[in-house]
């Protein structure tokens, strides 16, 4: 059901930027019904802290967000996208993004990733992520 995506490049993230891609995935549905996702776990992971985002958010592949905007908790991870529906036979590519703090002087040189450790649905799951 999951993939890895063609991954964005790396870059500078100005503060306060919006939707700073930080990584892409496919999800496709093989079923014959259709699959309700309620949110999908990310990880904040690299040289970085979770203070620089001021909240992160899943965007599908028409560039429309996805649940609400989500911040990482102490174990730096948070569950984005809320509850959404991938129709029978459908795949859908998804890009996990950051909204940058206001404030990066406090964050400048610190090199950010985010990964996807998990899809939360009552589906059978397969593929890698």
């Amino acid at each position: 059901m999951g993939s890895g995506g063609v991954q964005p490049a790396n870059s500078l993230a100005p503060k306060s930027a919006l939707r700073v891609p930080f990584t892409t995935f496919t999800l496709s549905n093989g079923s014959g019904a259709a699959v309700t996702v309620t949110g999908v776990k990310v990880q904040r992971t690299g040289l970085a802290a979770d203070a620089a985002f001021a909240n992160i958010v899943l965007v599908d592949s028409n560039g429309m967000q996805l649940g609400n905007t989500q911040t990482f908790n102490s174990d730096h991870t948070a569950t984005v996208g809320g509850t959404f529906t991938l129709n029978a036979g459908q795949s859908m590519t998804y890009t996990v993004a950051g909204n940058m703090a206001a404030d990066e002087t406090s964050y400048a040189g610190q090199i950010a990733s985010i990964a996807v450790v998990g899809v939360n649905t009552t589906a059978t799951v397969g593929g890698s992520l």
